[in-house]
């Protein structure tokens, strides 16, 4: 979404790939994406699949990140229309 579709690894084989995440790299941020966004990124990639967030976490911190910055202009809190 930030980076506008491009592909990720474009110069990579797969085996260059793979060592490159293997290594601990990940992705630079993308132009269009805020630091907080990005820290949401990495978080994601982490290796150990325990150590990232589930999908209803991913959700809050996105809905959280959205109230914050649209409080200013009147945003009218996901909680009052988002039902589980």
């Amino acid at each position: 979404m930030f980076s506008l579709g491009a592909e990720p690894y474009p110069t990579f084989t797969h085996a260059e790939m793979f060592e490159f995440l293997q290594s601990g790299k990940r992705l630079a941020k993308p132009k269009d994406s805020t630091d907080e966004i990005y820290q949401l990124m990495l978080d994601c990639w982490k290796e150990n699949p325990a150590d990232r967030f589930c999908f209803t976490e991913i959700v809050e911190i996105l809905r959280k990140m959205l109230e914050s910055q649209t409080a200013e202009y009147g945003y009218v809190p996901l909680d009052d229309y988002y039902k589980e």
